[in-house]
């Protein structure tokens, strides 16, 4: 197994470069394959041990270095390389998953905000005035990209017209915005992580499996507090209150899609069928409104039963 360990390094630090560097090679596409960069590193943590792991991610770092620039290896280590190893520590230590991605999600935030706020101290500019600028420049760009595109008049100058408020609405919201984008990065990092590492006999399949996870109860009252604040007619009472809402829908989300896998492993859809699902699910309008629905209502209606004392005696049917 030694003599394997270099090519292990090298598979894991090729495979985690590739993924993060597609974001700026593949649009669209790209950025959902480098949300996957931090998985390599997860599985030599577990698989191989920490040294291979951190060497690894260094060769990762390096790669980087010498075909993009160092901003962007700051970020390839404060997203990439922070929650590879927390993570991977929380797996190895059998912590829950709602843990392992709250402790990796709060720690990348934390880690990004102080670097962003000392950047931004060091060079004078203010990072909401930065932010804003930078969203209008883009919001500008796309209008001219769909206009060389000869797109729809009107749907472009409606865009062209609402530019300055998208703007400030991001930026007001950009807390939520990132908090929803890091945990969802770190979620999805722990669940194919976690599958392939329990595939491959190196961990125990979680106690709970994905299926039968739920969202605590009390957890439903933030939703109806952030709700309340946006019927507030003031500004900052709706900042807050959308701030509150779209983390916490998102983890409502994510109950969502555990009800819809509790039924394709009970009705035992094909695995091929389930995956075309979970894509409609993440990247359809369509279906996400309803699976989120799903997963709110869920709190009262117990769809799956498992708030009362019965619970489904064999949960290996349900992996």
């Amino acid at each position: 197994m030694a003599t394997n360990r270099p090519i292990e390094i090298l598979a894991a630090a090729l495979l985690s470069y590739i993924l993060f560097a597609s974001f700026s090679i593949v649009p669209v596409v790209g950025v959902l394959l480098a949300v996957l960069a931090p998985i390599p590193l997860i599985i030599s943590y577990n698989k191989a041990g920490k040294v291979p792991c951190l060497l690894a991610f260094i060769l990762a770092a390096v790669i980087l270095l010498l075909t993009t620039d160092i901003q962007t290896v700051v970020f390839f280590a404060v997203i990439v390389g922070l929650m590879a190893a927390i993570i991977g520590e929380g797996l190895h230590r059998e912590i829950s998953m709602a843990g392992v991605v709250v402790w990796s999600t709060l720690a990348v935030l934390v880690l990004l905000a102080a670097v962003a706020g000392g950047a931004a101290m060091t060079q004078g500019i203010n990072p909401m005035a930065f932010l804003h600028q930078y969203v209008t420049a883009n919001l500008e760009e796309t209008v001219k990209v769909y206009r060389e595109l000869k797109m729809n008049a009107d749907d472009i100058d409606m865009l062209a017209a609402n530019i300055p408020m998208i703007a400030e609405t991001f930026v007001r919201l950009f807390p939520s915005f990132a908090m929803v984008s890091i945990g969802g990065a770190a979620f999805i990092s722990y669940v194919i992580a976690a599958m392939v590492l329990s595939r491959i006999g190196v961990i125990h399949r979680p106690t709970k499996p994905f299926p039968l996870w739920i969202v605590p109860d009390h957890i439903i009252w933030g939703v109806i507090g952030g709700g309340g604040l946006l019927l507030i007619p003031l500004a900052a009472a709706k900042s807050i209150g959308g701030n509150i809402l779209i983390p916490l829908l998102s983890i409502y989300l994510v109950q969502g899609i555990s009800v819809v896998a509790f039924f394709f492993a009970k009705w035992q859809f094909h695995p091929l069928l389930r995956a075309l699902g979970y894509f409609l699910i993440t990247t359809q309008v369509f279906f996400l409104f309803p699976v989120l629905s799903l997963g709110v209502f869920d709190t009262w209606a117990d769809f799956r039963k498992l708030r009362k004392p019965a619970v489904p005696k064999n949960d290996d049917e349900l992996t």
